[in-house]
């Protein structure tokens, strides 16, 4: 456990001791019937398992054994034991379904309630954790099935938190999965347009906490920074306050993330999205917003050179380059350098299949006054991007409006 805890490859021990525990299974003294050993192996195999499900083996079967063999002893004898290598395996062959893109949901849940019930008689760090990464899964499960992940994502909080406060006050890993759940709860809130705020608030605190004792960890400024970022977003969907200050807050923790680790390309591709948010909100209230695009402008173009094949750096390219011309039409400039650079990111982003770039280069024909063309550019985007109806109907509505005001203006 502490060889996979650290990143290495634990199998061969896991294979030793599912060895071990074997070899003295039956041999334990009058009528051999102790569970240790069965116990023992039923639980390493299944350790095992799941590093081999780590790199790529299925290994659905393994956990099925496992299941049927606990549920077995299970049905003579009550012990918590059993109970605890049930629902490893149950949560162990849930994960590995949803990951198949099968529906591993009701394995997770079955695996919930084995763990819980353990949990509830016998506290212990190694169960609380377990139950944490089973909610994980399940909001994991939900999301890709097209559900709400935040039941899942908010029970794994409401578990590490529980162990937080019994077991292990200020550790720093249970930290970092408390923030992580309330911060996927409140990214998917924020998408799905609601209140994101608070449950980010509580990410960023846990984050917080990690940073006080440890102020250059890479990661946890990634992941403060990340939650900040959604919680800006939600300040500018709910009208509160500037949601500058938090995004410019998100910012700072980018950047210290980026120079601890200059290869970090969500944090990369995260500080520019913020800085373009920024440069948003500064041209929506009639801000002179030229310079702050020319930062989110870099800021991608970092990001592309960190990951040329990242087509979804290219996108955002070509978005801030947009939002730069727009800034410079505005201003009475010429607009036709700035469509130029968009055009040729969003080229490159469609080079790599990354289809909603089409979305944006209609946006470019359309301010060249090439009407059909920017329609032709939707139409591909209605059948590669079905997920982005109502983004083409904003965008068909707009083009409308900018007939109108280009018509206006002559």
């Amino acid at each position: 456990r502490a060889e996979a805890a650290r990143g290495g490859d634990a199998r061969g021990f896991f294979d030793r001791a599912s060895t071990d525990y074997t070899a003295v299974r039956g041999q334990d003294g009058s009528g051999g019937r102790s569970l240790e050993p069965v116990l023992g192996a039923a639980t390493a195999s299944v350790e095992k398992a799941i590093e081999d499900s780590k790199r790529g083996a299925d290994a659905t079967a393994v956990f099925e054994r496992v299941i049927n063999e606990m549920s077995s002893v299970l049905g003579s004898r009550n012990d918590p034991g059993a109970t605890e290598a049930r629902g490893l395996a149950r949560w162990a062959l849930g994960d590995a379904l949803t990951r198949q893109g099968k529906d591993g949901g009701e394995q997770i849940d079955k695996a919930l309630d084995d763990l819980t019930e353990v949990f509830n008689l016998r506290p212990s760090l190694r169960i609380g954790m377990l139950m944490a990464e089973a909610w994980m899964a399940r909001g994991e499960a939900s999301q890709k099935a097209g559900l709400d992940p935040r039941p899942g994502f908010d029970g794994a909080a409401r578990a590490l938190e529980g162990v937080l406060a019994k077991l292990a006050p200020g550790n720093p890993e249970l930290l970092m999965r408390k923030g992580r759940a309330n911060s996927r709860s409140g990214e998917y809130e924020r998408k799905a347009d609601g209140d994101a705020r608070a449950r980010c608030k509580q990410a960023v605190d846990a984050f917080t906490e990690i940073l006080k004792n440890d102020p250059g960890n890479a990661e946890a400024l990634w992941e403060r920074g990340h939650a900040l970022f959604n919680m800006g977003w939600s300040e500018v969907k709910k009208n509160a306050g500037d949601p500058r200050v938090t995004l410019n807050l998100a910012i700072g923790d980018l950047d210290k993330a980026l120079a601890a680790d200059p290869k970090n390309l969500r944090a990369a591709i995260e500080k520019g999205d913020a800085v373009m948010l920024v440069g948003q909100i500064d041209f929506g209230r009639n801000n002179d917003a030229q310079e702050t695009f020319a930062r989110a402008v870099s800021c991608f173009e970092a990001a592309t050179r960190i990951d040329d094949r990242n087509g979804e750096a290219w996108n955002l390219l070509g978005s801030a380059w947009i939002l730069s011309a727009q800034s410079q039409r505005k201003a009475g400039k010429s607009m036709s350098a700035s469509l130029e650079a968009a055009e040729g990111a969003l080229k490159t982003a469609l080079g790599l299949e990354y289809w909603k770039a089409h979305i944006n280069l209609g946006v470019v024909r359309a301010y060249e006054k090439r009407w059909e063309d920017a329609e032709k550019e939707w139409a591909a985007a209605d059948e590669k991007c079905p997920d982005q109806k109502d983004r083409l109907r904003e965008r068909r509505d707009w083009i409308k409006d900018l007939q109108k005001r280009m018509g206006e203006e002559g």
